[in-house]
């Protein structure tokens, strides 16, 4: 069976059946929090850990029910964010992206688009997501402005935001799997 959603409602399902199921698995950390994915989609969780103002982790971990295709709006992209994907599957018109991959997108503009998400594997997948104000703050020269090389991720509103996937490296795989199985809390975790 193939579920089709549009990301509003799939967004509302999300925040009403998983904030009363919302746990914190650090007790040093209230900004670590692990959310049960919604059983009518699936099973399994995802966990957001806000590292500081304007940088945040997200791990999910879970198993989709049926097929899913996802309707997107055309939106502004203010976050660039860094996808490593172990397992699971998903394309859509603009990219596709699968176990052992990486997805890379900028801010700009985010274009009106369809998705389909597979349910014959898991997901597990590790999201690093910071804000272009914090990029320019961490990368930038004393001008303020980013290395060449770095540019491009920044785009105006207007502007398609910039996207890149690829073939993860061995370097990339032992550090996501790193992210999942850190043992420390608190600050030591951060």
């Amino acid at each position: 069976m193939t579920i089709t959603i549009s990301q509003q409602a799939y967004d509302n399902l999300l925040v009403v059946d998983t904030v009363e199921h919302s746990q914190h698995p650090d007790p040093d950390d209230v900004l670590d929090v692990v959310y049960k994915y919604p059983q009518a989609l699936g099973q399994g969780y995802w966990r957001q850990i806000q590292l500081r103002e304007g940088l945040q982790l997200e791990i999910a971990n879970l198993k989709l029910n049926d097929r899913m295709i996802m309707t997107h709006p055309e939106q502004e992209s203010k976050w660039l964010d860094y996808h490593f994907h172990f397992s699971g599957e998903h394309d859509d018109k603009y990219r596709a992206i699968g176990g052992g991959e990486y997805g890379f997108c900028g801010s700009g503009l985010n274009p009106k688009r369809k998705s389909e998400a597979s349910d014959k594997n898991p997901y597990l997948e590790v999201v690093i997501s910071i804000t272009p104000e914090l990029m320019y703050s961490i990368a930038g020269n004393q001008e303020g402005l980013l290395p060449p090389a770095l540019q491009p991720w920044i785009r105006q509103p207007d502007q398609q935001y910039y996207y890149r996937c690829g073939t993860a490296t061995a370097s990339m795989h032992s550090i996501a799997r790193q992210i999942i199985q850190c043992p420390y809390r608190g600050i030591a975790k951060r």
